[in-house]
């Protein structure tokens, strides 16, 4: 009688949570916090004010992006960069806890964005919706004046290693040199075409700003994703160049 009496109160208990809207267990893709749109966080567009091309040395060249941050509990995120021929697409999210009462008092968002090398031509980029034109001129050209210039770090070593994961995950620990005290890294590019992984890493420093010449150490911790077991992979970091097993 009691296994029924419990069985029953289960149903009556599962009927008022459904009515509810709530999840009836901990698992699957119920779970309160798995779905972006009804987690514990909102995640929105930044409304971009400019974005200017900059474009440096051997068709080096970064976006400077500005925007609004519209309140004190937003954060920007990292932006995402997809490319489909001429076109690149930037998103940049702005990242802020759902149910919080927030000062409402804008501040400005200001990054560099790298694109990488680029070929001479033209591209369209597009930043939230906000559209420009990046030209990148021939190798004998002139680099066209702007604030800062961007150009390839220069990399001093390259070591490999892999996850124990399946399937295998590849990380590049890096290692270069900044030029001066005033020359900062951009998150690197990493792109694939099978087995052969370019990994793109640019710098920018002020035009005309007087810096120390001093060289600092330059380290970073490259994800390069997913590796198929066992294939041997070719890997290009700015101008070095390595050989690899995903074993």
């Amino acid at each position: 009688m009691s296994v029924v009496v419990l069985a029953v109160l289960a149903v009556a208990v599962a009927g008022v949570l459904a009515a509810q809207g709530l999840p009836t267990s901990g698992d699957g893709d119920g779970d309160v916090g798995s779905d972006p749109s009804t987690g514990d966080v909102i995640r929105d567009p930044l409304q971009i004010t400019d974005a200017r091309v900059e474009v440096g040395e051997a068709g080096a060249v970064a976006l400077r992006v500005a925007g609004i941050i519209p309140d004190a509990c937003t954060r920007a995120l990292l932006p995402q960069v997809a490319r489909q021929g001429q076109q690149f697409t930037v998103t940049i999210l702005g990242e802020r806890p759902r149910d919080t009462m927030c000062a409402q008092v804008t501040s400005e968002y200001v990054e560099t964005i790298a694109l990488g090398m680029l070929e001479p031509g033209e591209y369209e980029i597009v930043v939230n919706g906000f559209e420009t034109i990046a030209r990148v001129g021939t190798g004998g050209s002139p680099s066209p004046a702007g604030e800062l210039l961007i150009r390839q770090i220069q990399i001093t070593s390259v070591d490999v290693r892999i996850a124990e994961s399946f399937p295998p995950q590849g990380y590049a620990e890096v290692s270069g040199v900044l030029g001066d005290g005033c020359t900062e890294a951009l998150e690197p590019i990493v792109q694939r075409d099978g087995d052969v992984i370019t990994v793109t890493i640019l710098s920018q420093r002020p035009r005309d700003a007087v810096c120390t010449t001093i060289a600092r150490e330059y380290r970073k911790t490259v994800a390069l994703g997913a590796l198929e077991p066992g294939r041997q992979y070719r890997l290009r970091v700015n101008d070095y160049e390595t050989v690899f097993s995903a074993s």
